[in-house]
C-alpha cells in the first residue's frame, strides 16, 4: 500500500514536522498501553485478594476482566447478601 502512496508535498520541513509528530503519537500510545497494563495487574491483585473473588470468577465467560467488573458493581459486601436472590434485586 506504501508504494502506491502519493506525496501531499515535497517541502521537507513539512515532511520531517509530520513525520515527528507521528513519532510523538506512537510513543503515546506505547506509554498509553504500558499504562494500562500496570492498571490491568493492579486490578488482578486485588481481586485476588478479595474474600469473595471465587464467586465472581465462577461464572461462564467471567475471566480476568468480566469477574472484577462484575464485583464492582455489586458495590456492597457479600454479608449484607441475604441470599442468592439479593443479586437480582439490584
Amino acid at each position: 500500500m506504501v508504494q502506491w502512496a502519493v506525496r501531499v508535498s515535497d517541502e521537507p520541513a513539512l515532511i520531517n514536522s509530520f513525520s515527528l509528530r507521528v513519532q510523538l503519537l506512537a510513543r503515546q500510545l506505547q506509554l498509553l498501553q504500558q499504562t494500562i497494563h500496570s492498571f490491568d495487574k493492579q486490578i488482578a491483585a486485588a481481586f485476588a485478594l478479595h474474600p469473595d473473588h471465587a464467586i465472581f470468577e465462577s461464572p461462564p465467560g467471567a475471566g480476568p476482566v468480566p469477574g472484577p467488573r462484575l464485583l464492582a458493581s455489586m458495590g456492597i459486601p457479600s454479608a449484607s447478601w441475604d441470599c442468592c436472590y439479593a443479586f437480582r434485586v439490584r
